[in-house]
């Protein structure tokens, strides 16, 4: 019984600190709201400041050096660059993440985060729930 109270304490503990890495990563929404204060559209977002964006326009940006971007729920929906061979880009037209016809796709019109309806999507210009952007994590 005493573990299972010390679990409890540690737990409770260390809850204020998970998340705490990805504070430091979090860019912004990706999302045509201008009005949300950390979407993409708004020119005060923390993405325009941030030295990810420039690789992030590059077209030969490789997989580790361009923005992540999840999902409502933690879900990966890719990578934001412009390299149509890299599969998980989402300008690969034939990728998982790039497709117009795949359900994991900012590109699916038809789809959860690509429709203009939906709001959890990228073009949605009300969406107030679209993905979010993060830097990538650089390994020693």
């Amino acid at each position: 019984m005493k573990h299972v109270i010390s679990i409890f304490i540690i737990l409770a503990l260390m809850l204020p600190l998970i998340g705490q890495s990805d504070k430091g990563r979090y860019l912004g929404r990706l999302s045509t709201n201008r009005y949300q204060s950390d979407s993409i559209a708004n020119k005060t977002s923390p993405l325009w400041r941030s030295p990810y964006s420039i690789t992030s326009k590059s077209r030969y940006a490789s997989k580790g050096n361009s923005p992540v971007i999840i999902g409502k729920g933690g879900k990966y929906l890719g990578r934001l660059n412009k390299n149509r061979h890299d599969p998980d880009s989402i300008a690969n037209p034939y990728g998982r993440y790039g497709s117009k016809y795949s359900p994991d796709s900012v590109n699916n019109p038809y789809g959860r985060y690509g429709s203009r309806y939906s709001n959890e999507s990228t073009k949605n210009p009300y969406a107030t729930d679209s993905p979010r952007l993060f830097a990538p994590r650089r390994y020693r």
